[in-house]
């Protein structure tokens, strides 16, 4: 058995309460009375809807006079046990739209409309009506119980918060075999929140939410990263020792002299670069058609290579380490990388105040979101030119929706696309807000809907300013 309680909204027409004797009854609401079903009832199988439509408040007058109960016959009960001809009672109230009548409706997407506050009056009444005559509802403060999260959530310099944050904290530390180990916290607090609504006398509902956060944090002051390549090679390398004398034939000389026919090179050692393996000087110590002195003569007589005695030095002593390559030898044929990473972070604190609007009438919403930001950050060396820009966004202006009224009841029901597009902005990563302003635009959807397809796609367009680490690499 599948049982319906509901009371249908005023000059609504009821298309599913089934029919009872062809006689349209007033709303039903069952009681069972304890003298006539004192026993328990073993089955009843219940039913309800996945989605449910914002209730709305209307003034009831204690004055109506209760209408006497009516028995109705030919009904089926639930299967119960030892007992006698039990009597449903059914006694008919004042219609009082709290709800919605609704059979099983198939399965709503995840994405369905999203109520913004719950529950909204649609009369004025005798305190509202005097406040202010362009509000049906003046504004007034919502308790935070009345408002759904996901209609007040939003990022702010990378954590996201909502109407409900009161303080959050994240910690963490990274570390590695190729980089250094840091630790990292990030906090925020909240100073002040608020939630305010409205109802204009054209149908416009308004949600303004406010709020002012502190937030503490560690940034990002510089990262260096080096990756080294290393490939085997075989290296050729080339040694050149020799000196070459004879009798002088040159202007100057004695036939019965000698004298050197090369010029006096030499390598020098401690210039080899460790790297390339490449000299980078060479001294000349002798000349062409010099005279070689009889000690020198001597001195290259002996075995091995002698350049020379006495403080002279002739012939060619040449030493090229690398003179040519190529890749792999016979023990590696790949090369290897190494990767070492360097972060360093400094301690940052944020002051920002938050502001988001949303607006709604019968078929369509808008939001306008507002973030100004002020900051300090420990050993930044721009300072002075980070607050003059901060200081600047108090001339910015607010981003403020608007929105066409008209006669028809307010949709309250808000499509979920237009805050996904508003949190989906991309900013860069690690960045801090001085100012964010945008505007978003989404038609409203039914609450009945059963496909994916008949939820409208949403729009955000905004402008931001902030600040980055300069990331030193």
């Amino acid at each position: 058995m599948q049982t319906y309680l509901a009371n249908l909204p005023a000059n609504e027409e009821n298309t599913n309460v089934p029919d009872i004797g062809k006689s349209k009854l007033p709303p039903l609401h069952q009681t069972a009375k304890k003298d006539k079903l004192p026993h328990k009832v073993t089955s009843v199988k219940t039913s309800q809807p996945e989605s449910v439509k914002l209730p709305i408040f209307a003034n009831n007058s204690s004055n109506e006079t209760p209408a006497k109960p009516v028995k109705i016959n030919n009904i089926q009960l639930p299967s119960v046990r030892n007992i006698g001809k039990p009597e449903l009672i059914v006694e008919p109230l004042t219609p009082h739209p709290t709800a919605e009548l609704k059979k099983q409706q198939p399965s709503i997407p995840k994405n369905s409309p999203t109520p913004l506050v719950t529950p909204l009056p649609n009369k004025p009444t005798t305190e509202d009506s005097q406040a202010d005559p362009n509000y049906i509802i003046s504004p007034r403060i919502v308790p935070n119980a009345k408002i759904n999260s996901f209609t007040t959530t939003l990022p702010l310099n990378g954590i996201p918060i909502s109407h409900l944050t009161k303080w959050e904290t994240f910690q963490g530390v990274t570390f590695g075999k190729t980089q250094n180990t840091n630790y990292n916290f990030n906090g925020i607090v909240k100073l002040q929140s608020q939630v305010t609504e409205n109802l204009s006398k054209d149908n416009i509902f308004t949600v303004e939410q406010t709020g002012s956060y502190f937030q503490l944090q560690t940034v990002r002051q510089s990262r260096q990263v080096t990756v080294s390549r290393q490939d085997a090679q075989t290296v050729f390398g080339t040694q050149i020792q020799m000196s070459l004398t004879a009798d002088c034939i040159f202007p100057g000389t004695k036939p019965t002299q000698q004298c050197t026919y090369t010029p006096g090179l030499v390598t020098d050692r401690q210039s080899i670069d460790s790297q390339s393996l490449v000299p980078t000087r060479v001294f000349q110590t002798s000349k062409v058609g010099d005279v070689v002195t009889p000690e020198t003569i001597a001195a290259i007589r002996q075995p091995g290579f002698q350049r020379g005695a006495n403080g002279q030095e002739i012939g060619i002593d040449l030493e090229f380490p690398n003179s040519g390559s190529f890749s792999g030898n016979s023990q590696v044929t790949q090369p290897t990388y190494t990767r070492k990473e360097e972060t360093s972070y400094t301690p940052a604190g944020f002051y920002s105040q938050v502001k988001q609007v949303v607006r709604a009438n019968d078929h369509e919403a808008v939001l306008g979101r507002t973030v100004r930001g002020y900051g300090l950050v420990v050993d930044d060396p721009n300072t002075l030119i980070n607050s003059a820009v901060q200081l600047g966004n108090l001339w910015l202006p607010d981003a403020e929706p608007e929105i066409k009224g008209g006669t028809k009841p307010v949709n309250t029901n808000i499509n979920k696309n237009l805050f996904l597009a508003a949190n989906n902005v991309l900013l860069p990563a690690n960045s801090f807000t001085i100012y964010h302003a945008g505007i978003g635009h989404a038609e409203s959807t039914p609450s009945n809907i059963t496909s994916l397809n008949q939820i409208k796609n949403a729009s955000f367009n905004s402008i931001w300013i902030g600040c980055k680490d300069s990331g030193k690499k």
